[in-house]
């Protein structure tokens, strides 16, 4: 398998998952938080936090990363 991406788990993906740890902060214009990203692929990223209770699924949630070591910042 090729650096940075997860080799076999991929495989069959359409849309093949990278690692990437850095710091992010989600918000959804209300409540905001720090995280940590998991992985990332074209169609999102997968993160890790503490409270999994703070937004409800279909909301809108803004991840913005913060100047990670491979991206810069971006949201």
């Amino acid at each position: 398998h090729k650096t940075g991406e997860y080799g076999e788990q991929n495989e069959y993906r359409r849309f093949p998952r990278a690692p990437m740890m850095c710091e992010i902060i989600t918000h959804n214009q209300q409540k905001y938080t720090k995280s940590m990203t998991v992985d990332i692929s074209e169609k999102g990223v997968s993160i890790k936090t503490e409270d999994n209770t703070m937004f409800k699924s279909g909301e809108v949630v803004t991840i913005t990363l913060i100047d990670s070591p491979f991206s810069g910042t971006f949201s």
